[in-house]
């Protein structure tokens, strides 16, 4: 039987845009969590994109616009939801308007450049937020957990408390962890307390949203807090060489072949071994071989960034992105980012190998080649880098 190597996220795949389609706004003014007077008109900027004919903008109390239907462009909820279509890329909010009535208010808004069909429609793209009046205290100052060290496979009840300050008595809770489905749960006071059964041996991140009866965001600026709680690191006991079994040293093998040659992370190893495209192991072989080795990851995820920096220009975002995604390298957050800041790396000139990328296979006019390598969705330089990148390939004449 042939046996297949795999390395996950070595094929990147380069966010072109579509023909027809607008560029997604710019937002200009005011910043992200601004603050604006109360009773007091306001001005939301945007750049213009080249081909539009009219744009909408969207304004929200909730940050994943649930109550906006995108297919239809209309509010489903006058109360929560403001959408206005507007010729130039602008729009003032009146005084009178009931978001800047509202003192401490907090809402999000978007913009969206609309064309000739709604094919050409671009897609909505940044979003941004303000609060009205009196900002709002943030909803989760700390968090301190109970227990910090877990069990892998063993279901547990972690107790947290809340160091915050609400303005309401009883709340609702939703906590997800790593992609995983979340739990709601009713809460009061500053104590909660979720059951929780780990799947793999890491950090767990788990991010915490707090609503209110009406299922209003009433985090600061409607922002989700994020917490990487304590340090839930699932353990298992490792056996000695002696002790291991003939597939498990095996695996060993295989797994210090792959490391000679290639970065790979801890989670990215023991997918190699145990997928059918890869070596074929079982989960728990592989596992027991990988974590046999001590290996230092971190020194493998400047490997890693050093090898996908020989072929294509990043960001540091767009880079650590790469190493720590599921469909990339799979090392956490903490291990790309340091392995990426110790590189000490120019993004001026990686903006400039995107930008020669992009136009190697497709036309962009200024604006959009600094819009394609500046949004989250392309490749998440800053604007000022992708600017660089754009004016040194010379379309911004």
């Amino acid at each position: 039987m042939k046996k297949l190597f795999l390395i996950t996220g070595l094929m990147l795949a380069l966010v072109g845009l579509a023909e027809a389609q607008l560029a997604s706004p710019t937002l200009l003014k005011p910043d992200n969590a601004a603050n604006l007077p109360l009773k007091k008109a306001a001005k939301f900027t945007w750049q213009k994109v080249t081909g539009a004919s009219k744009y909408r903008v969207i304004f929200s109390n909730d940050k994943s616009f649930a109550n906006y239907d995108e297919n239809k462009f209309k509010c489903l909820n006058a109360k929560t939801c403001f959408m206005y279509t507007v010729a130039s890329p602008s729009y003032n909010v009146a005084a009178t308007h009931t978001m800047l009535k509202t003192d401490g208010g907090n809402y999000f808004w978007q913009a969206q450049s609309v064309g000739k069909t709604t094919a050409d429609n671009s897609k909505t793209g940044e979003i941004r937020s303000f609060s009205v009046g009196t900002p709002l205290p943030p909803a989760i100052q700390s968090v301190s957990v109970n227990p910090q060290q877990i069990t892998l496979g063993s279901s547990t009840i972690i107790k947290a408390t809340l160091d915050h300050d609400l303005a309401v008595g009883s709340y609702t809770i939703k906590i997800s962890f790593n992609g995983g489905e979340s739990q709601a749960m009713i809460g009061s006071g500053t104590d909660f307390s979720f059951n929780f059964k780990p799947k793999e041996i890491g950090e767990q991140q788990f991010q915490i949203d707090i609503f209110d009866d009406n299922g209003v965001s009433i985090d600061a600026n409607g922002d989700s807090f994020t917490v990487i709680v304590g340090s839930i690191v699932a353990t298992v006991a490792i056996p000695s060489a002696e002790s291991l079994t003939i597939s498990q040293k095996n695996a060993v093998r295989s797994a210090k072949s792959y490391l000679s040659f290639s970065g790979f992370s801890r989670n990215g190893l023991i997918h190699q071994l145990s997928s059918d495209a890869g070596d074929g192991y079982s989960v728990s072989d592989a596992t027991v071989a990988v974590d046999s080795l001590n290996n230092d990851w971190n020194k493998d995820a400047v490997r890693s960034a050093k090898s996908y920096l020989s072929f294509s220009g990043f960001s540091r975002n767009g880079l650590i992105h790469q190493l720590s995604s599921d469909a990339g390298s799979g090392y956490s957050v903490s291990e790309a980012t340091v392995a990426v800041d110790s590189l000490n790396n120019d993004w001026n000139k990686e903006a400039v190998r995107s930008a020669k990328s992009y136009l190697s296979f497709s036309g962009f006019s200024c604006n959009g080649l600094i819009h394609q390598l500046s949004s989250d969705s392309g490749s998440g330089f800053t604007v000022s880098q992708a600017t660089y990148g754009a004016q040194q390939v010379g379309i911004c004449q």
